[in-house]
């Protein structure tokens, strides 16, 4: 990926990198809540608890705001919980498990799922980011009401073949 030379912001030597690779995710979050004027007082809702979640989750809740978390994944919600997060929820109110239709798109990335790909390899595949990939995961597994990819595989609704 070429990115023009105005794009980049120069980072500090003293950075180490395991703290370099959070600047990106973190400028997401800042500039995600800036605009809002997140303060004490402010609720928020942060969807979905992977690293730019959390990192959301942290910021929110450190400017005072009432952070609520919705991640189909458990030890993401703990996460955003022990970031902050006021509550975190499995889905929302009123979505039962299992009891959503998958979209067409929710189905091709199942469908791949099954002959063992993984999120990088259908985002190529589908010609998607890993990030849309991801999403559609975490949507189909909460649609079916499952925690794995390998439960979503065994309870998804057989298609008669052609």
């Amino acid at each position: 990926v070429a990115v023009p030379r105005r794009s980049l912001v120069p980072l500090p030597a003293a950075l180490d990198a395991e703290r370099a690779v959070l600047a990106e995710p973190l400028a997401c979050c800042v500039g995600a809540l800036a605009p809002h004027a997140v303060a004490a007082g402010t609720r928020v809702l942060v969807l979905g608890c992977g690293p730019i979640g959390l990192l959301t989750v942290f910021l929110a809740a450190r400017a005072g705001a009432e952070v609520r978390a919705l991640d189909p994944v458990a030890e993401r919600r703990a996460q955003a919980e022990r970031l902050g997060a006021a509550g975190a929820l499995a889905r929302a109110a009123g979505a039962a498990p299992g009891t959503g239709t998958l979209t067409r798109r929710e189905r091709e990335v199942l469908e791949l799922i099954a002959e063992g790909l993984h999120n990088r390899a259908i985002a190529q595949r589908l010609v998607l980011s890993e990030h849309t990939v991801h999403r559609h995961v975490a949507n189909l597994l909460n649609k079916l009401g499952v925690s794995t990819r390998a439960a979503a595989v065994a309870r998804a609704p057989r298609r008669p073949r052609d």
